[in-house]
């Protein structure tokens, strides 16, 4: 019978400099002390922003099974531990049922009932090691903060980035549900071409497959996505929290895709929320207008623009979410506002 042993890691997450966080905070963890008896627990972590909603993401290379959780920390009062997610290449589940008067987990997201909480997170490993966690990363949001748009990156207009379109509508069986997958297959099969690296090459079924969630019975499991992703050796992949468009231009700006959660009767102009689909911000047009790849069309119209305004209404409703997905050794933006990893410059 495996016995339990809680560790407490012992290094600092990749913490950015930035002073204002505009309402979201990322943190991300590279190295991680030896596996003992199956368990790693993190030490308690504050956020700077008045979180009240954390989405966890994970890289694991291998073939062993992950069992992410976390707990809140309040004065005088511990929440229980919150299963995330059950995750391997061979299976992945979400856990229902995890409402009490601390936290809420809507499939991928602990939504916290007090805003501000400290926390914990805790690994398990099975068939794993230490060394085989490549990364974990805490997206924490203020899902009530506001704050004003800013000044654009004019570098990124006219630009766009060469992503391969590729369609959920070529599958019957994913017509309708399939734009998460398509969407992290068209970011890998861009690296995969960049980096001369086949296997980052994934028909779209074959990448639904791998992201598929048996108890949402879906494939838009943000976590689950980016996961496979970040499975592949060398790739780092999370999910993030933005705050303005200006964000999406700096990674277009030094190149690199950026897969986005937006409402899609939003996106298409329509005044409601709701009909969530992911997109693939490639670009921008030289009036500054938003250029995708758009997997939800027909192939030969997958590549669109909309305007500004109508992408930033559509992407708000999932409090500016995003799959990062790039080579670890690559060179990113800096991370102006703590949202997304931070490199020694």
């Amino acid at each position: 019978m495996k016995r339990v042993f809680l560790l407490a890691l012992a290094l600092m997450p990749l913490l950015s400099r930035a002073t204002d966080f505009r309402g979201a905070q990322f943190m991300g963890f590279t190295n991680f002390p030896a596996l003992k008896e199956g368990r790693i627990t993190s030490e308690e972590i504050k956020s700077e922003v008045n979180w009240d909603e954390l989405v966890v993401s994970w890289n694991l290379r291998g073939n062993g099974i992950l069992t992410i959780e976390a707990r809140l920390i309040q004065p005088g009062a511990t929440s229980k531990w919150y299963t995330l997610g059950l995750w391997s290449k061979q299976s992945r589940r979400s856990v229902n049922g995890q409402d009490d008067e601390f936290a809420k987990v809507d499939t991928d997201t602990l939504k916290a009932q007090q805003p501000g909480a400290k926390m914990q997170f805790r690994v398990g490993l099975d068939g794993a090691t230490a060394k085989d966690l490549k990364f974990v990363g805490l997206a924490f949001r203020d899902s009530k903060a506001k704050f004003e748009s800013m000044e654009p990156n004019r570098i990124a207009w006219g630009k766009s980035v060469d992503v391969a379109s590729r369609s959920q509508l070529d599958h019957p069986e994913g017509a309708k549900i399939w734009c998460s997958p398509t969407s992290t297959s068209m970011a890998l099969d861009f690296w995969g071409r960049k980096l001369q690296r086949e296997e980052l090459g994934m028909t779209v079924p074959d990448a639904a497959k791998a992201v598929y969630d048996s108890v949402y019975k879906g494939t838009g499991n943000w976590p689950f996505n980016t996961a496979f992703a970040g499975s592949f050796e060398g790739i780092r992949s999370y999910v993030s929290r933005f705050s303005d468009v200006s964000e999406l231009e700096d990674w277009i700006a030094a190149g690199i895709p950026v897969v986005t959660s937006v409402s899609y009767n939003r996106l298409k102009g329509q005044n409601r929320g709701g009909s969530g689909h992911l997109i693939v911000c490639v670009g921008f047009a030289e009036n500054g207008d938003i250029v995708v790849n758009d997997p939800g069309t027909k192939l030969s119209n997958v590549r669109r623009t909309f305007p500004r305004d109508t992408f930033r209404q559509a992407w708000a409703d999932s409090g500016n979410t995003v799959y990062l997905i790039y080579p670890e050794a690559w060179t990113i933006p800096p991370a102006r506002f703590g949202h997304w990893e931070t490199r020694a410059q």
